[in-house]
């Protein structure tokens, strides 16, 4: 085991800064409680309000949870064209709500 360790290249980063956690399917899960933003029923999947097929995005503003039933129901259509209302707007969560969780 050496006594003296020799520092042999020094790498500098930015530090980035993000209001709040990256988005992730169980982020969004745990954001909604785990309740279908269309119906209020037990939620295990993802939807995209924007379907990905029409350039839908992975984010916090454009995903919410919601049931099996709820999901195959909307398809890849908008919640207007499918007749289908959100519950709430989804909203990005910020850092302070990640931890208190």
């Amino acid at each position: 085991m050496p006594k003296v360790l020799r520092l042999v290249s020094y790498v500098v980063t930015r530090w980035r800064f993000s209001s709040g956690p990256a988005w992730s399917r169980g982020g969004v899960l745990r954001r909604d409680g785990c309740r279908c933003a269309y119906c209020g029923g037990e939620a295990f999947t993802i939807d995209h309000i924007l379907p990905s097929s029409r350039g839908g995005r992975n984010t916090w503003l454009n995903t919410v949870a919601a049931c099996a039933a709820c999901n195959q129901r909307k398809g890849d259509r908008t919640p207007a064209e499918a007749g289908m209302r959100l519950r709430f707007e989804p909203k990005a969560p910020s850092w302070h709500a990640a931890v208190k969780r």
